[in-house]
């Protein structure tokens, strides 16, 4: 009984270990979506009308405040 338990157990922990790599390629995935997402986003934004200037230049200065963050990161 003990060792068909921990076969059952073994079998179990592989089986979470396989989902929860299944989990962070999906993870992963979606981060690259959300990412190329937001840059046609930005691009849609930039190639917009003379109306849409506005909300462009407020985008690039959230996209500069960004880098501006990372980089402050990259130096601590």
């Amino acid at each position: 009984m003990y060792e068909r338990e921990k076969q059952e157990n073994d079998r179990l922990k592989a089986q979470v270990a396989q989902l929860e790599a299944k989990l962070k390629a999906k993870e992963q995935a979606c981060a690259e979506l959300e990412e190329r997402y937001s840059r046609l986003k930005i691009a849609k934004a930039l190639k917009a009308s003379d109306a849409d200037v506005h909300e462009a230049k407020i985008k690039v200065n959230r996209i500069v405040r960004e880098i501006d963050r990372c980089i402050a990161l990259l130096n601590k």
